[in-house]
C-alpha cells in the first residue's frame, strides 16, 4: 500500500483528448439529441441577447433589413414607398426604385420574411428619428458628373461641396430584429453541436459548438444585427445536421433557402454536386443541383415581379460581374491574403483554431464522411467565389471577417473532424496521439465502420457514417 502522501499519477492529457474526441459510444455521455442541443442553445442564446444591439442598427445593411421586416408585418408589402425621405442617405443608400417607379430594398426578401415573425408579434411602435440625405438638385448634378448616389465618394463632387438636408424620418425600433438575429444564429450552433455528435461524444460536440459560437464572427456579427448572414447560417447549419443524419428533405429545404437569401450560397450544393461526381454517385450530383436550382428559380421570379427582370443578382445590378472583368490579377491574389491574414479582419487571425485544425486536414479528408467533405467542398467553393467578387474586408465599419461567415457551417465540421482525426486511436491510457491502444482488444474507430456507431440506434436507414447527400 503506498504512502498516505504519495500522490496519484496524472493521466496524459492524450489521454483526455482521446475520451473527448472518441467515437460516438465509445465514451458513455448522455449529450445527445434534445438534450444537447439545449445544452448549447439556452447559454449561447443567453449570451447573444446580453449583449446584442438593441436599439441602434451599425450598417445600412441591417438596417433596411430591419426597416422590410417591419413593413412586410405590417403592410404585407416589400414595397418602401412611404420611406421616400430615406433615399439618399446612409440609412437607405441600399434602397432602389424599381422599373414601376416604386422603391423597394435591393436585398432577396428571403432575410425580411425572418425578422417579420418577431415585428407581428412584438406589437411594435414607430419613433420619430433624424436621418441626413442628399437634396434632389444635388443627385441629379452628381448623376451627370458620372458619379454613384451618395454616400458613396466622388472625386468630382467632394462631400464638402453637397448641400445635406435633414430629415425627419418616421422608423421602427431595431429590437425585433435584433432579437431574431440572436436566436436564430443561437439556433445554428445548436444544429451545429448535433451535426459535430455525429463524428464523436457529446461532450467534444458541447465543446466543438462553444467555439463555433464564441470563436468566430457568429457572435460579433450573425448574432447581433440580422443579416444576410444570420439567416442562411441558420439554414446551412440544418442541412448540415440533415446530411449527417442522411435526412433528405431539411438537406433540399436548407440549401434551397439560404440561395434564396443569399444566391452564393449555391457554392454548398455545387460542392455535394463535385463529391458526388468524383464517386459516379450521380443521384447526389443530380439532388444537389436541384435544391440550389429551386432557390434560384424563386429568386429569379421574385426579381422579374418586383424589379421587372428576372436575374439572380437582382437589386445589385451587374457591379459584381463587373468587378471580376476590371480587376487585375493582383487584387484577388491580395484580396485572398488580406482575407485570411489581416490584422483587422483575417479569418485566420480571429478565428485561429481553424488554421491549427486544417495541419490535420488530410488524414481528415481520408477519414471523413461524404457529408463532410461535402460541406467542405461548398465552403471552400463560397469562400473563394466571395473573395473573387467583393473586397474581403466586409466595410469599414466591421472589425473581424465578416463575408466568410456564411461558409462556417461548412468548413467547421471538417475541421472538427481534423481533431477526431488526431485522436480517434488514442484511447484512455494510451501514449500518445496517433498511438494504438494499449489494449488490442479495444476497436480502432474508423468512420466507414457503421457497427461501431452505436450510440443512437435507428430501425432503418444507411450509417451515418456512409451518407451522402440524399442517401436513400
Amino acid at each position: 500500500m503506498p504512502p498516505r502522501n504519495e500522490s496519484r499519477p496524472l493521466a496524459k492529457p492524450s489521454s483526455y483528448l482521446a475520451r473527448l474526441f472518441a467515437r460516438p459510444g465509445a465514451v458513455s455521455d448522455h449529450l445527445s439529441g434534445p438534450r444537447l442541443f439545449a445544452a448549447v442553445v439556452l447559454p449561447v442564446a443567453s449570451v447573444y441577447l446580453a449583449t446584442t444591439s438593441w436599439t441602434t442598427a451599425a450598417s445600412p445593411d441591417t438596417f433596411l433589413n430591419s426597416l422590410s421586416a417591419y413593413v412586410l408585418a405590417r403592410e404585407g408589402t416589400v414595397y418602401l414607398d412611404d420611406y421616400e425621405n430615406l433615399r439618399f442617405s446612409l440609412e437607405g443608400m441600399w434602397i432602389v426604385e424599381a422599373p414601376n417607379g416604386r422603391l423597394v430594398s435591393q436585398y432577396p426578401v428571403a432575410t425580411a420574411l425572418h425578422g417579420a415573425v418577431a415585428y407581428l408579434v412584438g406589437g411594435v411602435r414607430t419613433e420619430e428619428k433624424t436621418v441626413v440625405g442628399l437634396d434632389a438638385a444635388s443627385v441629379a448634378q452628381r448623376r451627370s458628373l458620372g458619379c454613384p448616389d451618395w454616400p458613396w465618394p466622388c472625386p468630382a463632387q467632394p462631400d464638402s461641396e453637397l448641400d445635406l438636408e435633414v430629415r425627419r424620418v418616421e422608423l421602427p425600433p431595431i429590437w425585433p430584429a435584433a432579437l431574431t438575429a440572436a436566436l436564430l444564429t443561437a439556433a445554428s450552433m445548436g444544429f451545429l453541436s448535433l451535426a459535430f455528435r455525429e463524428l464523436a461524444s457529446g461532450r467534444a460536440a458541447l465543446v466543438a459548438a462553444g467555439v463555433a459560437a464564441f470563436g468566430t464572427s457568429a457572435w460579433s456579427v450573425a448574432a447581433d444585427e440580422l443579416w444576410q448572414h444570420t439567416v442562411a447560417m441558420f439554414w446551412i447549419s440544418l442541412a448540415a445536421w440533415s446530411l449527417s443524419r442522411s435526412r433528405r428533405l431539411p438537406a433540399l429545404l436548407g440549401h434551397a433557402v439560404a440561395v434564396m437569401v443569399r444566391p452564393l450560397c449555391a457554392c454548398v450544393s455545387a460542392g455535394a454536386a463535385l463529391v458526388g461526381a468524383r464517386r459516379g454517385d450521380w443521384r447526389t450530383v443530380v439532388t444537389a443541383l436541384a435544391s440550389a436550382l429551386a432557390g434560384a428559380a424563386v429568386v429569379v421570379s421574385y426579381n422579374a415581379i418586383v424589379l421587372g427582370e428576372p436575374s439572380v443578382s437582382g437589386g445589385y445590378g451587374a457591379s459584381f460581374t463587373t468587378r471580376i472583368f476590371d480587376r487585375q490579377p493582383g487584387w484577388f491574389l491580395a484580396n485572398f491574403a488580406s482575407g485570411l491574414l489581416a490584422p483587422r479582419y483575417g479569418l485566420l487571425v480571429w478565428s485561429p483554431f481553424i488554421g491549427v485544425l486544417a495541419l490535420g486536414g488530410r488524414s481528415a479528408w481520408r477519414a471523413a464522411p461524404d457529408w463532410v467533405r461535402q460541406l467542405a467542398v461548398g465552403g471552400a467553393l463560397y469562400l473563394a467565389a466571395q473573395w473573387a467578387l467583393n473586397r474581403a474586408s466586409g466595410g469599414a465599419l466591421y472589425m473581424y471577417y465578416r463575408y466568410p461567415l456564411r461558409r462556417s457551417p461548412r468548413l467547421l465540421p471538417s475541421s472538427y473532424s481534423a481533431a477526431c482525426t488526431a485522436c480517434e486511436t488514442t484511447q484512455p491510457g494510451g501514449d500518445s496521439f496517433g498511438a494504438p491502444p494499449s489494449s488490442p482488444s479495444q476497436p480502432t474507430y474508423s468512420p466507414r465502420s457503421p457497427e461501431l456507431s452505436t450510440s443512437r440506434p435507428r430501425s432503418s436507414g444507411p450509417s451515418i457514417r456512409t451518407g451522402t447527400f440524399f442517401a436513400p
